[in-house]
């Protein structure tokens, strides 16, 4: 990660505007916050792609996992993969080495008039399920 991030002495970033962009699609990230009953919950999340933490207690404890996270690193070259259906029938499986040509690919079959109806991405990998003409 090329991004320099100004931290605390305890490791913590000084500011949510300071945070490094996206690793994926080098989107910019912001501070989330839910209640999740009377706790508030705060979570770093890309604005173009989607990319979390997870909820954290504390803004610093979510700044903190995004600011020292980890590259992805390929499984065997494969850190991602799409699969498509056209009704029931599965027609294509795309698999990539790459975040970045995952998430274009994304893109670009979103754009062909492919539904992603269910996806799982983080920082280390992602799955994604797009249908065509019905329902699986």
């Amino acid at each position: 990660m090329g991004d320099t991030v100004q931290m605390h002495e305890g490791g913590e970033p000084v500011n949510p505007d300071e945070l490094p962009i996206c690793p994926f699609c080098r989107g910019k990230a912001n501070i989330g916050k839910v209640y999740k009953g009377d706790d508030l919950k705060f979570r770093v999340i890309c604005s173009e792609c989607g990319c979390s933490t997870p909820w954290c207690s504390s803004e610093q404890r979510a700044m903190r996992l995004w600011c020292n996270r980890d590259s992805p690193r390929p499984r065997n070259g494969e850190v991602a993969k799409i699969l498509c259906f056209d009704g029931t029938r599965q027609v294509d499986v795309r698999t990539f080495s790459d975040m970045g040509a995952f998430h274009d690919a994304l893109r670009q079959l979103e754009d062909d008039g492919w539904n992603c109806i269910g996806s799982n991405i983080s920082w280390r990998g992602g799955i994604a399920l797009l249908l065509r003409g019905g329902f699986l």
